[in-house]
């Protein structure tokens, strides 16, 4: 499993869940056809500048688990 965190979207944002997975996978550089599942693994809210936004780290676990150490280095 793989954890990319620091995720920031803005509370405007119709759907901010699957927008932080698109930003997971284009942090990755991954196809969607290569993860088994993606989720929220810890989400957070940061208000310190004024302006709330959502912070997300999401999970992901690929189809070829091999793959997984190569994309964590």
């Amino acid at each position: 499993m793989l954890l990319i965190r620091g995720l920031r979207v803005g509370l405007n944002v119709p759907q901010p869940e699957q927008q932080a997975k698109a930003m997971a996978l284009k942090t990755l550089r991954l196809p969607e056809s290569q993860v088994a599942s993606a989720g929220v693994a810890k989400l957070s809210v940061d208000a310190r500048h004024g302006k709330p936004v959502l912070v997300y780290t999401i999970a992901i676990t690929l189809k070829n688990e091999g793959a997984e150490p190569v994309l964590a280095g």
